[in-house]
């Protein structure tokens, strides 16, 4: 790739840019990940507060409650896990970006397909996260918001 174009920017500084928006983009998308979780807990358990206000009794825990739980649930895990494979995606993007950059300051030859490719918003793109990543990001999100509908599954069940 030529260092730069007429009036364009210089691979380095096309690098720098995109290296500095992909790091903001993962700080937004940890706000995101934090307001999606910590609305889920504050929403969840300030209902199951207001609603077991004088103790918790299995008469109380209704279908109809136990059901609502499992949805609201189903749809954070969703919200939640959707946002995180998109930052994960952008993870991928930025430490692929740095290798090229780590080639350019070498002098090698930077791949001007693979740049192309980086330089698009890679949060919104279809690119793969591996799977080790993906699993560990659905277990453990997973984990997050299942505890609750199970342990209200469990004392139902008893």
């Amino acid at each position: 790739m030529t260092e730069r174009s007429q009036d364009g920017l210089s691979t380095a500084e096309l690098i720098r840019v995109e290296l500095d928006g992909k790091n903001v983009a993962l700080g937004r998308y940890d706000t995101i990940l934090w307001q999606v979780r910590s609305g889920f807990v504050i929403v969840l358990y300030g209902a199951l507060g207001l609603l077991f206000k004088d103790g918790l009794s299995l008469k109380g825990l209704s279908d109809q409650i136990v059901l609502l739980v499992c949805g609201f649930s189903v749809l954070a895990y969703a919200m939640d896990l959707v946002f995180r494979i998109r930052q994960l995606r952008v993870v991928n993007a930025y430490n692929r970006l740095v290798d090229q950059a780590l080639k350019h300051s070498a002098g090698e030859q930077v791949d001007t397909a693979t740049l192309r490719e980086l330089l698009h918003l890679a949060g919104e793109s279809q690119s793969p996260i591996g799977l080790g990543a993906a699993l560990r990001a659905v277990l453990l999100i997973f984990a997050f918001y299942s505890f609750t509908p199970v342990a209200m599954l469990l004392l139902r069940l008893t």
